[in-house]
């Protein structure tokens, strides 16, 4: 998806921050695995990083650490990616945008 159409996503780090919106904005995680990150922090601009702190840490001040940041970035995102999957995959509706907006 990322690699093969350009035109819908440049780079695996512009799928991350799809997901980690569509988490955020519903206000839902999904339990991280444990499992290794697929975006390297390294390959995302300085804007959004801190961006993605920004909103992270208005929600949980208590975070303290980058890398407990950096892990409830991955686990908003994996919680829009569930919410995607459930809705396209599972339900076999189309993706719509305004369905996560309008929540």
């Amino acid at each position: 998806m990322a690699k093969d159409n350009k035109a819908t996503f440049a780079q695996l780090s512009d799928i991350l921050l799809m997901a980690f919106t569509f988490g955020y904005r519903m206000d839902q995680t999904f339990p991280s695995s444990g499992g290794v990150a697929f975006v390297n922090v390294s390959s995302i601009e300085s804007d959004v990083i801190e961006e993605y702190a920004r909103l992270v840490l208005y929600r949980h001040p208590e975070i303290n650490t980058e890398n407990a940041l950096w892990q409830k970035v991955q686990e908003y995102a994996d919680a829009g990616i569930e919410e995607i999957y459930t809705m396209v995959v599972l339900q076999n509706k189309p993706f719509n945008i305004d369905s996560f907006i309008d929540e």
